[in-house]
């Protein structure tokens, strides 16, 4: 690494595939195509940042995966396959910090290679999905970029925050380039004439001469009995600004305010919508505790406010650079039409900024719609999360033959369509007892468990609740907990590893009824998309798997590969046999002579 520069070095199993050296002054650096990773190789990055000032971070996208405290000149991302659950493009940006905030001082964009299977999922899981929301097309969660063009018929939402700053960022680089033009601005020669007195050297045209010769006067307007003395219609050369770039330039900025004023409008429909939440929440107040709303949603309100407000001052902003410039202020107005004229071409400020603008147009045509925003998002493990919660309800609905009660439920469905946690679904079984499906369910500690009236949770040491992605639960009336439970936790991973099982051991040892101290979540299983086709469904008792084992007080721990048909679309049968199974021994459907789970999923 060289001393004095940042340098970052990207490496796939340990053969350097990008290496670059900035001198700081140069920063920061953006590289808009690095190279291309595949996602089932393990990469790492190793940082030199040339100076040990502020604390320093690498982020994955948006996720922050490494930090160094100031004093440290070295970071390094550990070799692993940290794009793994990507399709499209990723992002590897360094931050450093500078006067208590973090700031983008290098940023490479990576094309990903995705894994077949991880094609198949995401085809699928949008297909199912979609007829739950359609914003599902667009995804709800974001730290990768995709092209549209990657997706057909696609286009991806994303929030305001993010096109703002990009508008921002292109705006502080159209004023750059205004105040170098603004020395030495482009011109042409206007030839025009004007009434004025004749005196030698006047420059006047053969048909004034004539009149000159015949008549001492000039005619003023359309009366013929109104003239001046000694005034001639003379020939005038002027100087004008109004020529195409600055015309087109003029026409951009009154463009981006237009877009603006889409994201503003975008705003408002979000505020609107968290307003009407907090009618609903509002009720539910208890005394010096904060309501549900304020909690989850007030902070995004101020947030969304704190956009508006920003939208408007840029606005501002760009009003105020079309009155100061001359050149944009004399130009005209007219359809916005970019191509490479020749005072673009050979003008060196003119060109510099005819290509940001060319970039950004051409990006801003698969972002831009007349209703809405358009964007590329997709990193696939939150939406494997709740793609599984519906593969989860279908296959009950399917066991007990019966439709729940309950729906599907979105946070703030008209900006990005969020699954809401707690949401869940109930199955009556004999009048007497019913199973609950619950999506992120809330295993809080135990003496906030106990406030809320709750006679089951997390043990009292423990500070934060647990939160598995699906519960299937067992209750009957007058119950303090359910009967039985079982886990169910989506990892979109090839593997599972010892850490996915650590990551997964407290929701069987930690939760438990605190009146008797019994744990009644009895079975935690995996679910993954595996690397391959027709991989097995495994578990720390075989011999359950095979039939031979029927008591539901055992512990069980396993795994079960989740993966959809190329061409049909269905899952593989494990899930529905490990459901099966479960709620056959725990007298909730009847005995099956045969499980097919032994034979693998």
């Amino acid at each position: 690494m060289t001393s004095g520069k940042f340098e970052l070095m990207l490496s796939v199993e340990e053969k350097i595939v990008y290496e670059k050296a900035i001198p700081r002054e140069a920063l920061p650096f953006t590289e808009a195509l690095g190279p291309k990773l595949w996602a089932e190789q393990a990469f790492c990055v190793v940082v030199s940042r040339g100076s040990r000032e502020g604390r320093c971070d690498l982020l994955l996208g948006d996720e922050r995966v490494v930090e160094i405290p100031a004093g440290e000149e070295r970071l390094i991302l550990e070799a692993g396959r940290h794009f793994d659950d990507y399709i499209g493009e990723g992002s590897i940006t360094v931050r450093e910090e500078r006067e208590g905030k973090m700031f983008p001082v290098f940023q490479l964009t990576v094309p990903i290679v995705p894994h077949k299977i991880s094609l198949t999922m995401c085809t699928w899981m949008i297909r199912d999905l979609v007829k739950i929301h359609p914003g599902f097309l667009f995804d709800f969660v974001s730290r990768s970029r995709l092209s549209p063009r990657e997706i057909p018929g696609g286009a991806f939402h994303q929030g305001p925050e993010a096109e703002l700053d990009r508008i921002e960022r292109f705006v502080a680089k159209v004023e750059e380039g205004f105040r170098a033009i603004a020395r030495h601005p482009a011109s042409m020669l206007t030839l025009g004439h004007e009434v004025r007195r004749y005196r030698s050297g006047t420059d006047i045209d053969t048909n004034s001469i004539t009149w000159l010769s015949r008549h001492h006067y000039a005619l003023e307007g359309e009366r013929p009995d109104r003239f001046q003395p000694r005034k001639i219609l003379t020939r005038v050369r002027s100087e004008s600004l109004d020529i195409y770039e600055h015309r087109l330039l003029r026409t951009l900025l009154f463009w981006l305010i237009d877009r603006l004023e889409a994201l503003a409008e975008q705003c408002m429909r979000i505020e609107e919508h968290l307003e009407e939440k907090r009618a609903a929440w509002d009720t539910h107040r208890r005394r010096g505790k904060k309501t549900i709303w304020e909690q989850d949603d007030l902070p995004r309100l101020e947030r969304i406010q704190e956009i508006r407000k920003r939208i408007r001052l840029l606005q501002q902003r760009l009003r105020d650079d079309i009155e100061a410039y001359p050149f944009l202020r004399e130009a005209q107005t007219v359809e916005l039409d970019l191509y490479p004229s020749q005072i673009f071409l050979n003008r060196p400020p003119y060109r510099r900024l005819y290509e940001e603008i060319r970039r950004f147009l051409d990006d801003a045509r698969y972002r831009f719609d007349d209703s809405h925003l358009k964007y590329g998002i997709k990193r696939l493990s939150a939406l494997f999360e709740y793609w599984c919660f519906v593969k989860v309800v279908e296959t009950m609905n399917t066991i007990l033959q019966q439709r729940p009660s309950g729906e599907f439920k979105m946070t703030h469905d008209t900006y990005l369509p969020t699954p809401e946690p707690g949401q869940h679904f109930r199955y009556e079984l004999d009048g007497r007892r019913w199973l609950e499906v619950t999506f992120n369910k809330e295993y809080l500690p135990k003496r906030e468990a106990l406030r809320k009236g709750y006679g089951y949770g997390r043990a009292k040491f423990a500070r934060l609740a647990l939160r598995p992605d699906i519960s299937i639960e067992l209750w009957h009336p007058r119950a303090s907990a359910p009967d039985w439970a079982i886990i169910l936790d989506a990892k979109f991973a090839r593997k599972i590893t010892p850490f996915h099982w650590r990551e997964f051991s407290d929701y069987g040892r930690l939760i438990y009824e605190f009146r008797t101290g019994r744990q009644f979540i009895r079975q935690r299983w995996l679910l993954y998309p595996g690397e391959e086709l027709g991989e097995r469904v495994l578990c720390n008792i075989p011999e359950y798997l095979q039939g031979k084992v029927d008591t539901p007080d055992l512990f069980i721990d396993g795994s079960i590969p989740v993966v959809p048909d190329e061409r049909s679309g269905r899952i593989s049968s494990g899930l529905a046999e490990v459901i099966t199974r479960w709620a056959t021994i725990t007298g909730i459907v009847e005995r099956r002579e045969r499980s097919q789970i032994s034979r693998g999923a």
